[in-house]
């Protein structure tokens, strides 16, 4: 038995534990210049779960590939891809700082307004135009809004005796600045009343303002919940600094001081753990029903980084 496992030993070679010992040293310098957040992934179900399938996937690969591969060098490459890999997730993300700065975004154009009745287009036309009005040609007294005309036909007796009696007649009866300033007033109605719509608002509104709070981690910065014209919610991260890590994603859960992502909305991976950015928030979401809690949060190790509740 014993000779069995010398032997089996005896297939490592000492330079082959080269990624063991980069993979520590990776580790130990992050828990020493990180402890909250590398002690934070103990909090973690998750966290624990991967951390221990690692270790026993690592020590299983060794032992496999020791009885089948012979070849020192080629476990050795395989058991350093490895270990790049386990700081790449773990390690480098933490110290890679990427600032982000945005606009903020623009509503959604609003649909046209249906304009009925309110053109002077709509105005009658028979009101505003009286010469189109038929007259027969043996009715007595000229059309209304019309200079009186007199036959041609008819004796120089006749127009002087006709005269006193039809020329008063006319001028009495004729109901010319009636019809005059009704058809002028027709207009100005019909050109006032597209002006009587009050104007929508053109900006986005300031509800409510928080500072964000690191969760184990360093965080800072200001969170607001803007409302836009056509209604919808926008959450702005305005001049955030958060320590960085692995694959942070933001939330938005109801309630205060949210630790947990029970119940909340996913608006996005973070896009940045520096700068100012904003996320809209999905129609149909009240975020004036009651406290939100803006939760940012590491998607890899189940944690949360920082949040801030808004009031």
């Amino acid at each position: 038995m014993r000779t069995k496992v010398t032997t089996f030993c005896g297939r490592f070679l000492r330079w082959e534990f080269v990624p063991e010992a980069v993979l520590a040293v990776g580790l130990t310098i992050f828990f020493l210049d990180q402890t909250d957040a590398a002690t934070s992934a103990f909090k973690s179900r998750k966290a624990v779960a991967i951390m221990v399938a690692v270790t026993v996937g690592w020590l299983a690969g060794r032992l496999l590939l020791a009885r089948f591969l012979r070849f020192a060098v080629a476990r050795a490459a395989v058991f350093s891809v490895a270990a790049a890999v386990a700081l790449a997730v773990v390690v480098l993300p933490a110290y890679n700082n990427e600032t982000v700065i945005e606009t903020f975004p623009a509503a959604a154009a609003p649909g046209p307004v249906p304009v009925t009745a309110t053109t002077p287009s709509s105005a009658p036309v028979a009101s505003a135009d009286p010469p189109a009005t038929p007259r027969s040609p043996g009715a007595d007294g000229p059309a209304a809004g019309t200079p009186p005309r007199m036959p041609m036909t008819t004796s120089t007796t006749a127009r002087a005796a006709s005269a006193p009696t039809t020329g008063p007649a006319t001028v009495s009866a004729a109901p010319a600045p009636t019809t005059t300033t009704t058809a002028s007033a027709q207009p100005e109605s019909a050109s006032a009343t597209p002006a009587e719509p009050e104007p929508a608002q053109s900006s986005p509104q300031r509800l409510r303002t928080g500072m964000f709070r690191g969760i184990d981690h360093r965080a800072s910065g200001t969170v607001v919940i803007y409302r836009q014209p056509d209604g919808r919610y926008v959450v702005g991260l305005e001049d955030i600094d958060i320590q960085p890590g692995p694959d942070y994603d933001l939330y938005i859960v109801p309630g205060e001081d949210r630790e947990d992502t029970k119940g909340g909305i996913r608006l996005g991976d973070l896009r940045g753990n520096r700068g100012t950015q904003f996320y809209e928030v999905p129609e149909g979401v009240n975020l004036e029903s009651g406290p939100w809690t803006v939760l940012v949060w590491c998607q890899t190790f189940a944690v949360p980084v920082a949040g801030a509740t808004p009031a």
